[in-house]
């Protein structure tokens, strides 16, 4: 399951796995942040360096580093080869790396946080903030926590719709069709969230 890899709890002992979640995520918003609002080719570096050297802390395979970034070719080439023909060499390069740099910190906090800590923390940090009756008037610290957690499990429940039409594909010797491997995925996860919307009803969630 390539898509899911990245983003599953690996459970360990390093610096990074010990760290509680709420600096995981100061420091992801801070990253984000900086390579965002700083366009300097240093601050790319720096933030691909970091992502990279935080991977290697948490003692994470380099399965996991080569499976986050494969979904984001997609995006990262295209918009590179495009402002390339323009001629903005440094803005694609730019780009390149912060989007990487991004998706790695983002897969090395996932894997290393459990869902049950990530979601606490969040719903304290969202109880927290509706403490000001502007702020609880316009967000649903449940709500937000039950989105946050049908996310994460919809993320290997989509990539085994994946893989089983992958599977399928290949034996019947089409693994090289794009139709014959994203057209059943596409059903089999629009069929999922079908059934999860139908579950979330019966237990009078669906509103």
């Amino acid at each position: 399951m390539i898509l899911a890899q990245p983003f599953v709890y690996r459970p360990g002992t390093s610096l990074v796995h010990r760290l509680s979640v709420a600096p995981k995520l100061l420091m992801l918003g801070v990253g984000s942040l900086a390579v965002t609002l700083l366009d300097s080719p240093p601050v790319d570096a720096a933030g691909v360096l970091a992502a990279v050297g935080l991977h290697v802390l948490a003692g994470l395979p380099w399965s996991v580093l080569r499976r986050s970034l494969i979904p984001v070719a997609w995006i990262v080439v295209p918009v590179v080869a495009y402002l390339s023909v323009l001629g903005q060499w440094r803005s694609a390069l730019s780009s390149a790396a912060d989007i990487s740099a991004l998706v790695v910190a983002a897969s090395v906090v996932t894997a290393t946080t459990s869902p049950a800590a990530l979601l606490d923390t969040l719903d304290a940090g969202l109880g927290w903030l509706c403490r000001w009756r502007v702020v609880r008037r316009m967000v649903n610290p449940e709500r937000v926590s039950l989105a946050i957690s049908l996310t994460l499990a919809a993320i290997p429940a989509v990539a085994r719709c994946v893989e089983d039409a992958r599977v399928a594909a290949t034996a019947r010797g089409l693994e090289r069709s794009v139709r014959a491997r994203v057209a059943p995925a596409v059903i089999r996860s629009i069929g999922h969230a079908f059934r999860m919307a139908d579950a979330l009803t019966a237990r009078g969630l669906g509103d």
